[in-house]
């Protein structure tokens, strides 16, 4: 796992945005710039030039490690990843394992309070709508649906997790 996470992270560094990177390729909420341009008593865009940069590169690198700890880890424990776009049956998934019988799914978010309460009804309407197909396509009788984090402790958690099973 070691060394995929730094293949992983190597290629994600390379990728990053440079220095150079034009102010116009980052599209920022001109709201978000002006929040930010007050609080620190800007008066020049070239001001914001100098701030936006590391606070892209820090959003990709959010963005990013979710998705290699996905594809690093659960490999790593005989899970499948599951890639789908949204808005489909699959978007709610991360992973799965497929067992005699059952079949374990997971959703996986960075962190304790990544989740609010529009993701936690939309996790239980994707479990009570698609089950029976998951179900189904794994030839499994039973389904065991998880939501993990990433990081964090139960105590930092904004306790959102409870509603996926409340909303189900």
């Amino acid at each position: 796992m070691e060394n995929d996470f730094h293949r992983k992270i190597d290629l994600h560094v390379a990728a990053l945005p440079v220095s150079e990177s034009a102010f116009e390729k980052f599209n920022t909420s001109p709201f978000v710039l002006l929040i930010h341009s007050r609080k620190k008593n800007y008066t020049r865009v070239s001001e914001l030039e100098s701030d936006i940069l590391p606070a892209k590169q820090f959003s990709s690198m959010e963005t990013s490690a979710g998705r290699m700890v996905e594809e690093v880890v659960l490999p790593a424990y005989g899970w499948v990843c599951v890639a789908s776009e949204m808005h489909t049956t699959n978007s709610a998934l991360d992973g799965r394992k497929a067992e005699p019988g059952l079949l374990r799914l997971a959703t996986l978010k960075s962190g304790p309070r990544c989740l609010n309460d529009e993701m936690s009804e939309n996790f239980a309407d994707a479990v009570v709508n698609n089950y029976s197909a998951w179900a189904s396509e794994a030839h499994a009788s039973k389904i065991d649906f998880t939501y993990g984090v990433l990081y964090g402790t139960r105590r930092a958690s904004n306790k959102k997790d409870w509603h996926i099973l409340r909303n189900i």
